[in-house]
């Protein structure tokens, strides 16, 4: 939904995994060094002239000293470029500070919600099924059913490569290679 907007309102996208990039002060520092300009040198280069929207990913399971940061960041009078950040849960100091960030829940979408996008198909059993989780159901819809692997049973030691091989064929339902 993130990308979807930025992209909607022209804004040219910097996504970034905030549990795993932002650990530290220094790392929101560096970013927001790198994001001093509005515009990135990939925008410049292509000629889009987009203003960059920072997406922090996961920000929730970013270290809170560094969520802190970003607070300051985004309190900041000078910064030019709008951030985004996503996660499962709100960080505690962007509930305190609420009066500067706005915080948007979203909520799966109802069955009936997405029945009314595919009329021909159960739609209910597919929520059940993919337990609410729209990409699963996307993916349910469009695809269908997947199959499953069986699971990769190792076979006895001391075989060859070949012996090996073979079995693993037949445990995939896949035909024996050397037969004619």
């Amino acid at each position: 939904m993130a990308i979807a907007s930025t992209k909607t309102f022209n804004f040219d996208p910097l996504e970034i995994n905030a549990s795993k990039s932002i650990r530290t002060f220094q790392d929101v520092d560096k970013l927001k060094d790198a994001c001093r300009s509005p515009m990135s040198i990939q925008s410049l280069l292509r000629n889009t002239k987009q203003t960059t929207c920072v997406i922090l990913d996961e920000v929730d399971g970013s270290d809170p000293h560094a969520q802190r940061k970003i607070v300051d960041w985004i309190r900041d009078p000078a910064r030019r470029t709008p951030i985004i950040c996503t996660g499962n849960d709100v960080p505690v100091i962007f509930k305190r500070n609420s009066d500067i960030i706005q915080i948007v829940r979203c909520f799966p979408p109802r069955a009936q919600d997405i029945q009314s996008l595919f009329p021909h198909t159960d739609i209910q059993s597919f929520v059940k099924e993919c337990q609410h989780d729209v990409r699963r159901i996307m993916h349910r819809v469009q695809y269908g059913q997947s199959d499953v692997l069986p699971k990769f049973i190792a076979p006895p030691t001391g075989l060859s490569i070949e012996e090996t091989f073979i079995r693993r064929q037949k445990m995939f339902g896949l035909p024996n290679p050397l037969s004619p």
